[in-house]
């Protein structure tokens, strides 16, 4: 059973947030708590008073449970009824004068507080503030947490109704967001950030609506939607933008579709046709697939692709800045191995040719340079900090300004929190890499560190080409600067 307060508008008001503190006392028995207090209010007629941390009698089996499960010791058989019930503070209130309201305390939600307002001050004002919610500490309960709104539900689905109308009336259909999730208020860090990893994850799960595959070549295509969405699977009619796709998926996606099938399928297709049934309706019309991308015999003079050049370009208007830098923090904890960490970097630039290239002049014309392996090692710069100045930290190191012409566009740091903890930094330059490139970068990284940590090198695949050939490709294939 708990009390519940309903104030009205327009009440007068008595605060409590300044009432002076009186703590339980843990060593002592509930009487003699209780006998302290009494004499606390008899001799001194406090105006205002707070208990704080009264153990609740009401949860005393379920915490006795609790202790003996993480203990792993055997469970109560019976409750250990406390001697002192919340009622006797409303009794001994009644008895002096107060007025007496209990709530939960703010810090230790297995506990209350008990507060105490002298009658004769109140002179008909309500008293407001019985929770007292500290907004410095960061681990306090806020009082919502111990109430629901039944009307939420009803409410939130209107507004989520709303939006979605609102969003197809105002939005192209591929900006149009494929879910939308109401949260009562938005996760935040210890510094007051918003804490993405505490956001829940959207549901893109599909029950693959509507009729079933008819060919062959729909059946491959809703294959490689679920494939690329990551989903167990995908109908012939169901939306890729509904279902969690977006630009750079739809990239991946075509990509495949043309390896897949050997034909050329712009990307605004899939803009224009989202469904695997549309997607497939076009391949039998499409084009023959264009030049495959496959190892280049190398030129003395590498070029740059289009996308380096415009980057490159930039460089040179700006100079050495952080315009262009993505940076990864990768949160560590347990045992470090360092050693093993640098030579894990080495093997991921060793296998990433893009992280081992610079781009120097020749005869005024920017041109890709790969290092050697061993030329290319990334230093990996430890960096002693404390949770307070790690955001500082990492916002500082992830604007270092790459020097394209020179060093190497990955950066690595570590930042030091304490002997088990610690925070990876990894930037790379838009030159190398681009936002969906950290997975693979991440990935590579722990099954190299798993590898070196075992004592061995990791075994993988090299990889089918490199940016270089990628580069060699596309100037076949579309043409160079100095085309006609």
């Amino acid at each position: 059973r708990y009390d519940a307060t309903l104030y009205k508008t327009g009440i007068n008001a008595h605060p409590l947030t300044d009432a002076p503190t009186r703590p339980w006392l843990a060593h002592a028995d509930a009487q003699a708590n209780l006998a302290g207090l009494r004499q606390q209010l008899a001799a001194e007629r406090p105006a205002e008073l707070r208990l704080t941390g009264v153990p609740n009698p009401r949860l005393v089996h379920e915490l006795a449970v609790r202790q003996a499960l993480e203990d792993g010791a055997p469970l109560p058989d019976r409750p250990t009824a406390s001697p002192l019930g919340l009622e006797a503070f409303h009794s001994l209130g009644d008895e002096h004068g107060y007025w007496t309201g209990i709530t939960w305390n703010t810090q230790d939600t297995d506990t209350v507080d008990v507060v105490l307002v002298d009658r004769t001050r109140l002179s008909g004002r309500a008293p407001v503030g019985t929770y007292a919610a500290l907004p410095t500490s960061t681990s306090t309960a806020p009082l919502s947490m111990w109430a629901t709104n039944p009307a939420a539900r009803r409410g939130t689905g209107a507004l989520v109704t709303k939006l979605r109308e609102h969003t197809r009336d105002h939005l192209p259909d591929y900006m149009v967001p494929s879910a939308i999730v109401p949260l009562d208020r938005l996760p935040l860090t210890a510094n007051g950030k918003l804490d993405r990893a505490a956001l829940p994850a959207p549901d893109f799960a599909s029950a693959g609506s509507g009729r079933g595959a008819r060919t062959p070549q729909e059946q491959i295509v809703c294959d490689l939607f679920a494939q690329v969405l990551g989903l167990p699977r995908v109908g012939v009619e169901d939306d890729f933008f509904d279902l969690g796709g977006h630009s750079l998926l739809a990239t991946r996606l075509i990509a495949q579709i043309r390896a897949a099938f050997g034909v050329e399928l712009e990307l605004r297709a899939l803009f224009e046709g989202p469904t695997p049934a549309a997607v497939a309706a076009l391949l039998d019309t499409a084009a023959p697939g264009r030049l495959a991308l496959t190892v280049r015999r190398r030129p003395e003079v590498m070029p740059l692709s289009f996308a380096q050049r415009r980057l490159w370009f930039i460089h040179k208007m700006e100079g050495p800045s952080a315009t262009y830098n993505i940076p990864l923090a990768l949160r560590l904890s347990g045992e470090l191995d360092r050693d093993a960490l640098r030579a894990a970097l080495g093997d991921v630039v060793a296998r990433h040719e893009s992280l081992r290239t610079v781009f120097p002049e020749a005869e005024g014309v920017p041109c890709q340079q790969v290092l050697s392996p061993e030329a290319a090692v990334p230093h990996l710069t430890v960096i002693p900090t404390t949770e307070a100045g790690l955001p500082e930290a990492l916002e500082s190191a992830a604007r270092h300004p790459f020097d394209l012409a020179t060093e190497t566009p990955l950066r690595a740091d570590l930042f030091e929190l304490s002997a088990q903890e610690y925070v990876l930094l990894l930037v790379v330059h838009h030159i190398a890499g681009d936002g969906w490139s950290l997975g693979p970068l991440a990935a590579d990284l722990t099954r190299a560190y798993t590898a070196r940590v075992e004592g061995r090198v990791p075994e993988w695949r090299g990889l089918a080409v490199q940016y270089a050939d990628y580069t060699l490709w596309q100037n076949e294939l579309l043409g160079d600067q100095n085309d006609p």
